[in-house]
């Protein structure tokens, strides 16, 4: 254990701030988050869910694929979509049974084919 681990964790413990806590100790933050982190007091972050693996180029971002994929990703995240978004983003859904979109960066960008075996269950593909 740290030299001001136990102190970090009662302060802590007591209400104070991580900022108040690194005032009163005189510690960095690096260290203060260390001594909470090692006790277990640091809230471990929300795993996202990722529908692509690539971010497409700023002038392919406002297409309607990429901005259903985005839908589909709040909404799969527990985060706000638009009711009207959400209907697009479910008839996108059913679509996808039949097709794959294939992303081209220096292309049109996306663009869609008839979806074969090749494809698996990929919603897009960077070629």
């Amino acid at each position: 254990m740290g030299k001001y681990d136990e102190a970090v964790v009662e302060l802590y413990r007591s209400g104070k701030t991580p900022k108040q806590i690194q005032e009163i100790l005189g510690i960095s933050r690096k260290t203060e988050y260390a001594a909470r982190k090692k006790a277990g007091l640091v809230p471990s972050r929300k795993r996202t869910v990722r529908v692509i693996d690539f971010v497409p180029e700023r002038k392919h971002q406002r297409q309607y694929a990429y901005t259903m994929i985005l839908a589909i990703e709040r909404d799969e995240n527990g985060l706000p979509v638009p009711d009207k978004t959400k209907a697009s983003a479910k008839v996108f859904m059913r679509e996808l049974e039949k097709k794959v979109w294939l992303y081209q960066r220096d292309g049109h960008g996306f663009y869609w084919v008839p979806r074969g075996e090749e494809h698996g269950n990929k919603i897009a593909i960077e070629v």
